[in-house]
């Protein structure tokens, strides 16, 4: 499982970038200052274990972490507590291509549109998912894109905004359990599958049961599915829209809940969005664990209410799955949505 933490200084005006970074890779740690200049086609990285530096030159183009002039609106939504400014974020997401052929699905804020996500899927890169937090406008330190000292710089430096993300220790004993019951929004990626979904998700984690109305897109293919999964039943109901014919299938898996359980480890606190601005800023706490069928998760919950922003999920059975939710609402206000439908009876 690989994943990577960092500090980033991004400069559009003069396309540069500077990361310092922990990289994880299975059990491995490993600590780099990484400095992109486009402009001069040169990126330095430091391993700061051993301090050596590598120098090579830029073959992939700048690609801005904002909005290009000729993306392609998708929907709009709200991360975290609908009608609480405190704890809500309204984001807009905008899909297109790049140059170099690959595709790119971004999340910023509304109105003042920062970055909050970004997944990038080409030829050279794989499937990439980059996460802001914790957004600073400008450059306080031009010095910042000025070369390590280890890499002989003669370089000089931008400005624009830097964002963060500082594993600050956890008041464990404020910690709130998720709301157990929910309705909303959700999209799925598995990038090994070139799989999408868009969803919306009826959530019942007392009964252990999950109803998804999605939108699947598969490579150029589209498909609709009405989805109901009865875990303690070990029933999956799956209609088919478009030729209303039911497939109803036994539940080899366990329930995997999309909030926090009880023995998650915590990883860090940042902020979504714009930091102190209400209704465009939300606070997220991150943890990660093992599940009973021995995968891996990473979720993400607002603070202080622990509802679900989003979870990574890897597994030998479903490989490496990610969901983002939005406009949740709390509670079932029809129970009659976990009955299955009339074609699978």
């Amino acid at each position: 499982m690989f994943g990577r933490y960092g500090m980033a200084f991004y400069d559009a005006t003069n396309t540069r970038v500077r990361i310092v970074e922990e990289v994880k890779e299975g059990s491995s740690d490993n600590f780099y200052d990484k400095l992109d200049l486009f402009n001069i086609q040169r990126r330095y990285v430091v391993n700061l274990k051993t301090r050596v530096c590598n120098t090579t030159s830029l073959t992939r183009p700048f690609r801005p972490f904002a909005v290009p002039f000729d993306a392609r609106f998708e929907t709009q939504a709200n991360l975290g507590v609908i009608g609480n400014q405190q704890e809500e974020v309204t984001v807009q997401n905008f899909s297109g291509n790049t140059t170099d052929g690959g595709r790119y699905l971004i999340g910023v804020s509304s109105p003042d549109c920062l970055p909050i996500y970004d997944f990038y899927n080409s030829n050279s890169t794989g499937f990439v998912r980059t996460n802001f937090f914790d957004l600073t406008m400008g450059i306080v330190d031009p010095s910042i894109f000025i070369p390590p000292r280890e890499c002989s710089p003669t370089l000089r430096c931008g400005r624009h905004w830097n964002q963060t993300l500082v594993a600050a220790p956890h008041p464990l004993g404020s910690l709130q359990m998720s709301p157990k019951q929910w309705q909303g929004r959700q999209i799925t990626f598995d990038p090994s599958k070139q799989f999408e979904e868009f969803a919306e998700i009826s959530y019942d984690e007392v009964n252990k049961r999950i109803r998804v109305i999605e939108e699947v897109r598969i490579g150029t293919k589209k498909e609709f599915f009405d989805v109901l999964e009865l875990f303690n039943e070990q029933r999956r109901y799956v209609l088919d829209m478009a030729t209303r014919k039911c497939n109803v299938t036994t539940l080899t898996f366990p329930f995997i809940p999309f909030g926090v359980p009880p023995d998650a480890v915590f990883d860090a606190e940042a902020t979504i969005g714009a930091a102190g601005v209400p209704g465009e800023q939300l606070v997220i706490q991150s943890f990660n664990g093992n599940t009973t069928e021995g995968g891996q998760y990473v979720v993400g919950v607002s603070s202080p209410s622990c509802v679900p922003v989003y979870l990574f999920y890897n597994s030998q059975r479903t490989g490496f799955v990610q969901r983002n939710f939005f406009d949740l609402e709390m509670g079932i206000p029809d129970p009659s949505v976990f009955i299955p439908p009339t074609e699978c009876v």
